[in-house]
């Protein structure tokens, strides 16, 4: 049923700190679907073009500025769990690792857990589509959602948010963008906590960071940030990303095969010593069964996200071909979906800070070779042969690079890569094929900012490089850093698969 507003609930909301008495919108959707879940909606629905308020969006502000003001001290706690558990929080860190998408799910559990505890009315936490427009959305410049501080830009002023923030080529195809690369769990999720090692996932090194750095003021620093609003419905978005991963791109049974270690962390937050909130990685796994470890029910669905069934298993990639003597030996094996992949060493190069860098690599006569074989069409229907494997293309082959022992600057930067293209800008990210991917980094204390390894984006253009052009070369252009800064990468690595 459609909840109905009256005008003193609108007054009340006003008088609890929203900025302006709203009017709201009559007969759109309730918050709580029929099965009991929350929805969590897209922010940039929720303020007409009239400027009346959807009730879910009045509801939202009316018990933050309820919480704010009747829990003072609450709120500042609340507000406050994402600088404990970022810089100087050594182990229990839950940023560049596989902790990231996760404890930030429990957090935002947390956060609508207590403004519930400050409503009548069913509260739910909107998310940021940053696709949906290149600005910030109008909800955010509404009374307690508005911010002061905000840059949305980088360090020459404000500018629409574009491409290389959004950390994806496709600004009309989100689940198919470069955060969706690479469909294995530590790719998207990151790898275990190590202290001397950046070890992010793919969604946090690329929109997570951008977005954060866009917006700017103390959304651009890891310790400060959710002191803005729109932190939360940023990360929501974040959240989501891994909803959309989960239909498109997750393996068969990925959740089962996790490692328990993943699966078994526990995510505390203490407000004090009888408001503990504690939840495990594998219980919010599903969205709208989601539980603490005391079994109160937290569950959501995002309006656009379709359920993500399990699907039955397809088969291991590598299956061993049936005998036959005449065309299989023993020694090959049939690949039913792609061929092995093989790996070439280029060198290491330097990005330089404002005006960006190329890095000139000569191709080998081996890398040139494989290619022509990975090319090549067999005959009579047969198999093609690499390196006493036979296998049955599929699909077009591709290629990649991949950048190992990156060490940039401990602060704010974005660096965004490209393949053969001269003196890039952002209309050669939507140029597509040649760019290779985006690197968004935020600071969080001091020191410097280390990743072992970074896939760029896998792309059948390298392919027409390589078979095309005597040389790689590598270009940048990058916001945020000045002319005295650098990031250094060890070595890149160029995979043809």
């Amino acid at each position: 049923m459609t909840r109905n507003f009256d005008r003193r609930q609108i007054l009340i909301g006003a008088a609890a700190g929203v900025a302006t008495p709203y009017l709201v919108g009559f007969g759109e959707t309730p918050v709580v679907a029929q099965d009991g879940v929350r929805v969590r909606r897209e922010v940039h629905g929720l303020v007409n073009e009239d400027g009346t308020l959807h009730p879910d969006l009045f509801i939202y502000m009316e018990a933050i500025a309820k919480t704010k003001t009747d829990s003072p001290v609450l709120w500042e706690i609340l507000t406050n769990f994402h600088d404990v558990f970022c810089s100087g929080a050594g182990s229990n860190e839950v940023h560049r690792n596989w902790r990231f998408i996760m404890w930030h799910r429990a957090y935002l559990a947390t956060y609508e857990r207590i403004l519930q505890e400050h409503s009548d009315k069913p509260v739910s936490l909107p998310y940021w589509n940053w696709f949906k427009s290149d600005s910030l959305p109008s909800a955010f410049t509404q009374g307690v959602l508005n911010h002061s501080g905000r840059v949305l830009g980088d360090e020459d002023g404000p500018r629409p948010i574009d491409d290389a923030d959004r950390g994806a080529v496709e600004a009309d195809n989100y689940d198919a963008s470069v955060a969706f690369e690479f469909g294995i769990l530590t790719s998207f999720f990151g790898q275990a906590f190590d202290a001397a090692a950046i070890n992010a996932g793919v969604p946090e090194g690329n929109a997570h960071g951008g977005m954060h750095n866009w917006v700017g003021g103390e959304m651009a620093n890891l310790n400060t940030a959710s002191r803005d609003p729109c932190f939360y419905s940023h990360h929501a978005n974040v959240d989501r990303m891994m909803e959309l991963w989960k239909v498109n791109r997750a393996p068969d049974n990925w959740d089962t095969n996790a490692p328990s270690t993943w699966k078994n962390q526990i995510f505390e937050f203490a407000f004090d010593t009888d408001r503990v909130y504690r939840y495990r990685a594998s219980d919010m796994i599903n969205t709208s069964k989601i539980v603490d470890v005391d079994g109160v029910k937290l569950g959501f669905v995002y309006d656009d996200v379709p359920k993500s069934e399990p699907e039955e298993p397809s088969g291991p990639l590598i299956a061993f071909a049936p005998p036959a003597s005449d065309t299989v030996t023993a020694s090959k094996i049939e690949m039913r979906v792609k061929p092995p992949s093989q790996s070439f060493l280029l060198g290491g190069m330097e990005v330089k800070g404002g005006t960006g860098t190329t890095a000139t690599f000569e191709l080998s006569d081996d890398a040139r070779a494989v290619t022509d074989q990975f090319l090549a069409k067999p005959e009579d229907g047969g198999a093609n042969i690499l390196g006493g494997f036979s296998f049955n293309r599929t699909s077009p082959p591709s290629a990649r690079l991949v950048l190992r022992d990156v060490v940039l600057p401990g602060k704010n930067s974005q660096v965004n890569f490209f393949i053969n293209v001269e003196n890039p800008g952002i209309d050669s990210i939507k140029k597509g094929g040649r760019y290779l991917g985006t690197i968004n980094t935020i600071p969080s204390g001091e020191g410097q900012i280390v990743y072992p390894e970074l896939n760029l984006k896998a792309s059948d253009e390298i392919i027409k490089v390589i078979r095309s052009e005597n040389q790689i070369y590598i270009t940048s252009f990058t916001r945020y850093l000045g002319t005295e800064d650098a990031v250094k990468i060890g070595s890149v690595e160029l995979v043809i698969e």
